[in-house]
C-alpha cells in the first residue's frame, strides 16, 4: 500500500512581517491662516449692493417728496410768585408744585374749552383728524412742559399749517390769562366779603 503524504506538512509557512512601532508623522503648521475677507465677496457681487443703495436713495427720496412738513408754533408763560415776598418765603420744592400745578391748569379742560369757543377754531384744518373737535385734539396734541431752572411754561403745538398753530398757541395764551384774571377776581371778591 503506497504511502500518505500529509501535505499541510510541506506547505511552506509564510513569515510574519516585522512589527514596527508607529510614530507619529510631524506635519509642519502653516503660518497663520489669512483672516477671510468680507470685501472681497462684496466686490464681486457689487452690482447688488449698487442695487440696495439705489432702492435706498429712492425711498429716502419718495419719503421726503410725499412727507407732510411739520410746523411748530411755540410760546411761553410767565408765572409768578403770587407776592414779592412770597418767592423768598416759600421752598424750591413747594415753588416746583406750584409751578406744575399752573402747567396742568394750562392744558386742562376749562382753557382748552375756552380755546374752541374762540372765532373761528372749529373751521381750523388742523383739527380735521379730531372730526373738527378741538378740545380732544389738543389734549392729545397740546404740549405744556416747564422750562428747567426757570418761572416759564413752555406751550407748543405742531401743525402742517403754520399760520393755524400759531393762532391756536395764542389762543391758549389767552385763554389761560382770561382764566387767571377771572380766578384772581373771584379770589378778591371772596376775601372782600368776608372783610365786609
Amino acid at each position: 500500500m503506497p504511502e500518505r503524504y500529509d501535505m499541510n506538512l510541506y506547505r511552506p509557512q509564510q513569515q510574519a512581517a516585522p512589527i514596527t512601532a508607529y510614530t507619529p508623522q510631524q506635519t509642519a503648521m502653516p503660518s497663520e491662516a489669512p483672516e477671510p475677507s468680507i470685501i472681497k465677496p462684496i466686490l464681486r457681487q457689487w452690482w447688488i449692493v449698487a442695487l440696495f443703495v439705489a432702492f435706498g436713495i429712492l425711498g429716502a427720496l419718495s419719503y421726503i417728496a410725499t412727507a407732510k412738513r411739520l410746523y411748530t408754533s411755540q410760546a411761553k408763560i410767565y408765572i409768578a410768585p403770587t407776592s414779592a415776598a412770597a418767592k423768598d418765603v416759600i421752598g424750591v420744592n413747594e415753588r416746583a408744585s406750584y409751578l406744575e400745578t399752573q402747567a396742568s391748569i394750562v392744558s386742562s379742560t376749562p382753557i382748552l374749552q375756552r380755546v374752541a369757543a374762540a372765532d373761528g377754531m372749529r373751521e381750523m384744518k388742523t383739527f380735521a383728524p379730531a372730526d373738527g373737535d378741538p378740545v380732544r385734539f389738543l389734549r392729545d396734541q397740546l404740549d405744556v412742559e416747564l422750562e428747567r431752572k426757570t418761572d416759564l411754561i413752555v406751550i407748543s403745538l405742531e401743525s402742517p399749517y403754520p399760520d393755524e398753530a400759531a393762532k391756536i398757541v395764542n389762543a391758549v395764551v389767552d385763554a389761560d390769562g382770561q382764566y387767571r384774571r377771572a380766578d384772581c377776581s373771584k379770589k378778591s371778591n371772596s376775601v372782600r366779603k368776608a372783610l365786609t
